[in-house]
């Protein structure tokens, strides 16, 4: 069998699968107004904010 080029899958990551779970189920729950963060919708910027303020980890919004 021959290995995909790139890193393993999931090697890097920065948060438990649980909080990744955690996040998406908020982010299908809710607006971002609910949870009070400045925008309308689900943009990458809104949901940086979110992880940044339930898990306290500050992650860069790659392009």
């Amino acid at each position: 069998m021959v290995q995909a080029p790139g890193r393993p899958k999931g090697k890097g990551r920065v948060r438990t699968k649980e909080q990744e779970r955690d996040a998406q189920k908020v982010i299908a729950d809710r607006t971002p107004d609910q949870l009070k963060v400045p925008y309308a919708l689900w943009a990458r910027q809104a949901v940086r904010e979110l992880v940044e303020r339930r898990y306290g980890r500050k992650r860069a919004v790659r392009p």
